[in-house]
């Protein structure tokens, strides 16, 4: 019965090229992850040097209202444009009395004062 065991061989053998083949994959899977890492560091380490180096090429900018030095390490633009009103402008009425600024009313201590004769 010599069948028996070249089948079971065979079995075996073929486990032994699957482990290796599985092995080899999960090889190159991890080989692969440390290129990307490596690559992803290298990125990194790339944009902080160029920032390091656009910050020791910076100059403060200097504000013209306040006269103080800039923090920010670029030229800030501002744009802030707004769309027209939908309507024309309108000035509405206001319905107080100006006496309110001015009408002087007397306070309970004045009121309970007495004035030395």
């Amino acid at each position: 019965d010599g069948g028996g065991d070249g089948g079971a061989a065979a079995a075996v053998e073929a486990a032994r090229r699957r482990r290796e083949r599985e092995a080899r994959k999960a090889a190159e899977k991890a080989k692969q992850k440390r290129q990307r890492a490596a690559a992803e560091k290298k990125k990194r380490d790339e944009e902080r040097a160029a920032v390091v180096s656009a910050a020791a090429r910076y100059e403060p900018q200097t504000n013209v209202l306040t006269s103080k030095k800039s923090q920010f390490v670029c030229e800030l633009r501002y744009r802030n444009e707004l769309p027209e009103p939908p309507f024309d402008p309108k000035l509405l009425p206001l319905n107080f009395s100006n006496d309110v600024f001015v009408k002087y009313a007397v306070s309970s201590v004045e009121h309970q004062h007495r004035h030395a004769l």
